[in-house]
């Protein structure tokens, strides 16, 4: 009897020990399984948020680009009639002359940004339209569909609108690089131009608007949306120098009573006696100042290429207004965003009776 309680005793103590055996293998399996879903997951996340990074830097290089290209193919378009000087000439007048101030005017005339504005400004909407486009053409990486969420155009446009508006409030929307006080040997006048979306200027309400890039793995279905725009001060740097043209205009124009919008010039012109010697006697002074301040002159691939005159007057011969188109050529393709052709950019002197 002894011998078969021993027996069965060792049984049961092996029955319990299999048991045990079973629920350690079953632990183990079931930890290993969490384990590798785990590692499964994170490595499942970190390709995906690498692929998001990858296809963000790309969008903000196409926007970088289209917006440097919008501002470039604005400012020498010549397409009406196509004669090789620009269509969209910029216009000063004898109302400022401070380099300041007259910076403050390019950028309201030329890029609609203000902080008085209150429609939409030029710059917004292109800004707006290369935001929508930026992924519209992309592959999907093998595995993983990529697509850009889109919001509303006009929404984007007037998003961008008040952003820029509040950066030119503080002045902080576009700083131009190397033109001290406005003086053309020593300016260089490329520019920033500054998307401010700090949490101080946009809310995150707001800020949520903007595209993102969305990531989805095609074989689990998992989704991942980063947003393309990164928070905090965005800069745009433009190569293109267009304040450079505005600074030669600039002395061209203002010269302590010398200059072809002062005063004085208008005076000398006035007190000739039919259109035709008015204008010549305007040649005179133009060719005198363009001289005077070397325009004409290669300077680093830019100069002063021509210029045309018109000279209007009345029914009986009084001079009513006159202005001096300037055509500033930039030939250095470390200052041009396209490569083809030659940046011509024209501003217009403009002087009424």
């Amino acid at each position: 009897m002894k011998q078969k309680g021993f027996t069965l005793f060792t049984a049961l103590i092996a029955f319990l020990l299999i048991s045990l055996s079973l629920l350690l293998i079953t632990s183990m399996v079931s930890t290993e399984r969490n384990s590798y879903e785990i590692i499964s997951n994170i490595a499942e996340q970190q390709e995906m948020q690498a692929i998001a990074d990858l296809s963000r830097a790309d969008a903000l290089q196409v926007f970088n680009f289209g917006i440097r290209y919008a501002i470039e193919d604005f400012s020498k378009k010549d397409k009406n009639p196509g004669d090789g000087f620009p269509d969209n000439k910029y216009y000063m007048f004898d109302d400022i002359s401070d380099w300041d101030l007259l910076q403050e005017k390019f950028v309201e005339d030329r890029f609609g940004v203000s902080p008085t504005s209150t429609t939409s400004g030029s710059f917004a909407l292109i800004a707006a339209r290369h935001l929508i486009s930026l992924l519209l053409r992309v592959e999907d990486a093998r595995g993983f569909r990529i697509e850009l969420v889109n919001p509303n155009e006009t929404v984007m446009a007037g998003l961008l609108k008040d952003t820029f508006a509040n950066s030119a409030s503080n002045n902080d929307f576009f700083e131009v690089i190397d033109c001290p006080n406005g003086t053309y040997n020593t300016c260089v006048g490329t520019f920033y131009v500054t998307l401010d979306l700090s949490e101080n200027s946009i809310p995150h309400s707001d800020y949520e608007l903007f595209p993102q890039v969305s990531v989805t793995n095609t074989l689990t279905g998992r989704t991942l949306k980063e947003p393309i725009m990164p928070r905090g001060k965005f800069r745009i740097y433009v190569p293109i120098r267009l304040f450079k043209a505005l600074a030669g205009a600039r002395e061209m124009a203002f010269a302590n009573g010398n200059g072809i919008l002062d005063n004085r010039t208008w005076s000398s012109i006035e007190g000739h006696t039919d259109r035709v010697a008015m204008k010549s006697a305007l040649e005179n002074i133009v060719d005198t100042r363009i001289g005077n301040l070397r325009l004409s002159s290669d300077d680093d691939g830019f100069r002063l290429r021509d210029y045309q005159i018109t000279v209007i007057t009345d029914i009986d011969d009084s001079l009513s207004s006159y202005e001096v188109n300037l055509y500033f050529e930039d030939t250095n393709p470390k200052y041009r965003v396209r490569k083809v052709g030659d940046n011509v950019y024209g501003i217009t002197l403009k002087r009424f009776a």
